[in-house]
């Protein structure tokens, strides 16, 4: 929420699409949306996307919900933003051995 807040008060627009409603901080606009069951309707055209998808326990039994929920939002948007950016904070490296020490990086099966 800090990048919004702080773009909130250079004067910028921010938008949340949440899966569920609740309180946000002052001057964001809100829709409450799950993307991982379809695309958004009528949204605004942005200029830039910051992506947050937090993991869920259900999620896990349901493949790969964070590639449908990407999806679903990029068919939901009126025109294509000039940057998108992919926050996670999932372990997105994990099964990668020795990146920081070795140049030959492989992936365990």
């Amino acid at each position: 929420m800090r990048l919004g807040e702080r773009l909130v008060a250079d004067g910028h627009e921010v938008l949340a699409l949440r899966r569920t409603a609740g309180p946000l901080p002052s001057g964001f606009r809100s829709i409450t949306q799950d993307l991982r069951a379809a695309p958004p309707r009528d949204l605004p055209s942005c200029e830039s996307v910051v992506v947050s998808l937090p993991p869920d326990s259900e999620d896990r039994a349901d493949g790969d919900v964070y590639a449908a929920a990407l999806a679903n939002l990029a068919g939901g948007l009126s025109s294509r933003p000039s940057r998108v950016i992919f926050v996670s904070s999932t372990r997105v490296l994990e099964g990668w051995q020795g990146l920081a020490r070795s140049p030959n990086r492989t992936r365990q099966s």
